[in-house]
């Protein structure tokens, strides 16, 4: 199944709408760690902590009605909860890394929930556990570039800086449009 995707998108980079949703989804998930950066969230309680989190999910995945989009928004709501009163640029670098892999998991989930092919009619995809979905997420997120390790490599970077500039890079590896450098 992400064989398929990866193929279908390197014939054509634009199908499914995926990889321009994920660039700027991407984009505006480090916008939005770089406005929540300043925000406190000690001693707030859960709904407050709920809106924090609601409020993160508008800059990060702002609307849209497409499939990208809502997954976009899934993965921005996973980030912004494992994000919630955690400091530091380790937990930043990888939900960066997870949200990417999150987008393309959820892409596939919904092709396995709608039964929408990928370029195979015919083909039956089964996945009532999810565990097809975790595995995917799970492998790609070691694709996805790790922006703390670039940042070490730059002296004079930030690691929002550079985690932004890496978006394009990140979400051609994951769609599996580009390799991974060795």
């Amino acid at each position: 199944m992400l064989d398929q995707l990866h193929r279908d998108l390197r014939c054509d980079s634009e199908a499914y709408g995926l990889r321009r949703v994920a660039t700027r989804k991407g984009q505006e998930l480090v916008r939005a760690v770089r406005e929540f950066e300043r925000r406190s969230v000690d001693g707030l309680s859960d709904a407050g902590r709920a809106h924090v989190v609601a409020d993160f999910v508008a800059l990060a995945a702002g609307s849209g009605g497409g499939v990208a989009d809502a997954v976009c928004r899934r993965a921005a709501a996973r980030a912004g909860s494992r994000l919630l009163g955690q400091h530091g640029f380790e937990a930043f670098c990888l939900v960066y890394r997870e949200f990417f892999a999150d987008v393309v998991a959820g892409f596939l989930h919904a092709v396995i929930a709608e039964q929408i092919r990928l370029a195979v009619p015919g083909i039956d995809i089964v996945d009532p556990t999810g565990r097809v979905v975790e595995w995917i997420a799970d492998h790609l997120v070691a694709l996805v570039p790790d922006p703390c390790a670039e940042a070490a490599a730059r002296p004079g970077m930030g690691v929002l800086d550079v985690a932004e500039e890496l978006v394009p890079r990140a979400v051609d590896i994951v769609l599996g449009i580009a390799e991974q450098p060795a």
